[in-house]
């Protein structure tokens, strides 16, 4: 097939504009032809003399480097007849969450009888993946996913428990056992930019404590900032969580001068005397509560500056009731409320939306 070749730095470029020509062959991918070149394949209807634009480049012959398929749902017809793909095609599942070398993917009841097929497709599209669950929603007090294994590539461990990476840093989870959810990687670096400011306004260290830590992709995410953290609680009341956010903030624990890590209702946390008034930085994310919550969560947040950064389902248009509310049960309690600050990030359910709280003290 004839292929254009082109300096490897302007792949992207040639790539689009050979396809705004009308010129690129979509079927086959791009060959690298060594280290400074490459070939970008030409439809067969392209001309032998390309556009003048093109006229400085060498069309060679070399053998096409096809495309796989770029979706497992692509490949279930290796597994089931065309009639029944087709008799489902509405219902195949586009979407899927991968923690470290684990897919959980979530299956219509409609076709649950093809789950197996499903999680070999995964593993033949995905190299990497060991395991295949099917996601049944969450389940019993801790909230925490119903998973049901549906394939395991051969001679490779059963395990839940993985390592993920997040904002550059190893977080060690059992989807199993805890909560985690990746889908909240950008919240938790928007609250280490927030913390970095505090950070600076205070001209120290913080003192931190998440109630709702879970395993700690929050709390990890700020210790990741060599010299953000001095001090810092994290908690949660899922007992499984205990080991695993111990083995997450163990990398940390060295560059702090105060590690408290507890099994604890976060509604109990401000009974501790010893708690009260000592921290800069709190965390609420328990989504479905935190607003709730945040009245009893107050007293653990210094007499100076400092911040509560949280995360709430809410309906867009009780932002301003919202804020009114906070700030007549906050006041009483801390008068240096400054601001309030509740920014919807993205819809949750028809009518709801997942939105940032904000709470600066001064």
């Amino acid at each position: 097939m004839r292929h254009l070749r082109v300096p490897s730095k302007k792949t992207s470029f040639f790539l689009a504009e050979l396809e705004n020509d009308n010129l690129l062959f979509s079927g086959a991918g791009v060959v690298a032809i060594d280290a400074d070149f490459r070939a970008i394949p030409l439809c067969e209807t392209a001309p032998t003399i390309l556009p003048e634009k093109y006229c400085n480049y060498e069309i060679v012959d070399i053998e096409e480097k096809l495309r796989g398929p770029t979706s497992y749902i692509e490949r279930l017809t290796d597994y089931i007849s065309a009639d029944e793909f087709e008799a489902n095609k509405h219902l195949w599942p586009s979407s899927h969450d991968q923690m470290g070398d684990l897919i959980l993917i979530k299956i219509p009841d409609e076709i649950k009888q093809y789950s197996s097929i499903i999680g070999e497709a995964l593993l033949a599209q995905h190299s990497r993946i060991r395991m295949v669950m099917q996601d049944n929603g969450v389940k019993g007090e801790w909230r925490v996913r119903d998973l049901e294994k549906i394939a395991t590539r051969e001679d490779k461990s059963d395990t839940t428990l993985v390592q993920v990476k997040e904002n550059g840093n190893n977080i060690w989870i059992d989807p199993t056992q805890v909560y985690y959810s990746p889908r909240l990687e950008s919240e938790r670096q928007e609250t280490l930019i927030s913390a970095i400011q505090l950070k600076e306004k205070l001209g120290r260290p913080l003192n931190i404590i998440d109630p709702y830590a879970g395993v700690g992709p929050g709390v990890v995410c700020l210790l990741s900032k060599p010299g953000l953290v001095d001090k810092v609680h994290a908690s949660d009341l899922n007992p499984a969580t205990k080991p695993l956010l111990e083995k997450n903030i163990a990398p940390f624990i060295e560059n702090l001068s105060e590690v408290r890590i507890d099994c604890i209702d976060a509604l109990m946390i401000k009974n501790a005397e010893m708690l009260r008034d000592k921290f800069d930085l709190l965390l609420v994310n328990l989504p479905h509560n935190s607003l709730e919550h945040i009245f009893h969560l107050i007293p653990l947040l210094t007499n100076g500056a400092s911040l509560l950064k949280g995360w709430a389902i809410i309906h867009e248009e009780d932002v301003d009731i919202i804020k009114e509310n906070l700030h007549t049960i906050v006041i009483p309690h801390k008068p240096n409320l400054s601001e309030i600050i509740i920014t919807p990030k993205r819809t949750y359910a028809p009518y709801l939306v997942y939105a940032s709280i904000e709470l600066h003290f001064d």
